[in-house]
């Protein structure tokens, strides 16, 4: 199992808890009694305790192969027009400076990080020379992105990874369940039409077209998540976006 470890230390808007994020993202229901995650293999858990935050967060980073988001605040200053860092209450100090967290990441174990904080695209990240894959927040010449804004782009990006769209309503959506049966139609048309122009399929070959359908499980690279979050943020009437500070885009987090 993949770990999935989210890091909310900021509201995602007044009506919308941290609490109800999790229990969105994780989708229990008639049709999911585990858990969108679960299924996908995937453990998902969330923090939001601050007194626990700087342990937390450590103790995340150290996980082997597993994806960690940091939704809080960071320390904007207009001074540097950069960031100073993340601070667990927003008051300001930067609990973990850029070159703090640099160490870190460096020793991380995990696979992606995800820092949705304002102006982390301003911490330097790309000078990584090791270290997971981490991707950054771009807030613009104000240095300021909403949480409500990074929780909706959160929710295309992370879901995506386990094959889920987001649609219209803000419902997801299994894109093995609706692209999948296209893709089925389309390859058994193909081998319908191989069959009457060369003499037919053996059975073997026939296997090995429903098994090539069968393991397109539509899980997403991080680049495709990238993009579907900006999507969401543009969707949103702002210019702030994700980036790719460090790490291939083309890789499948949870394969």
């Amino acid at each position: 199992m993949a770990n999935l470890h989210l890091h909310l230390y900021a509201p995602t808007s007044l009506h919308y808890s941290p609490q109800m994020f999790f229990d969105y993202l994780l989708g229990i229901n008639a049709d999911h009694p585990f858990g969108r995650f679960d299924e996908a293999g995937v453990t998902l858990d969330f923090y939001s305790n601050v007194a626990h935050a700087p342990a937390d967060f450590k103790k995340s980073l150290l996980d082997d192969g597993s994806v960690v988001v940091y939704l809080g605040h960071g320390v904007p200053d207009p001074k540097c027009k950069c960031s100073r860092g993340l601070s667990w209450l927003g008051h300001g100090i930067a609990d973990i400076t850029p070159y703090a967290l640099m160490d870190l990441l460096k020793d991380s174990r995990a696979k992606l990080v995800i820092l949705a904080t304002c102006a982390s695209s301003t911490f330097g990240l790309e000078k990584l020379k090791a270290g997971p894959a981490v991707v950054v927040t771009n807030s613009g010449s104000d240095l300021v992105t909403y949480s409500a804004k990074w929780a909706i782009a959160l929710q295309h990006f992370l879901l995506l990874l386990i094959g889920y769209g987001v649609g219209k309503d803000g419902q997801p959506y299994s894109l093995q369940q609706t692209m999948g049966v296209i893709t089925t139609t389309t390859v058994l048309a193909d081998a319908l039409l191989a069959s009457l122009t060369s003499g037919g399929l053996a059975t073997g070959e026939v296997s090995q077209v429903v098994a090539r359908v069968d393991r397109n499980n539509f899980h997403a690279t991080i680049r495709q998540a990238l993009d579907a979050a900006n999507e969401a943020f543009k969707a949103n009437k702002t210019t702030d976006r994700c980036e790719l500070a460090h790490g291939e885009g083309s890789m499948v987090v949870f394969p």
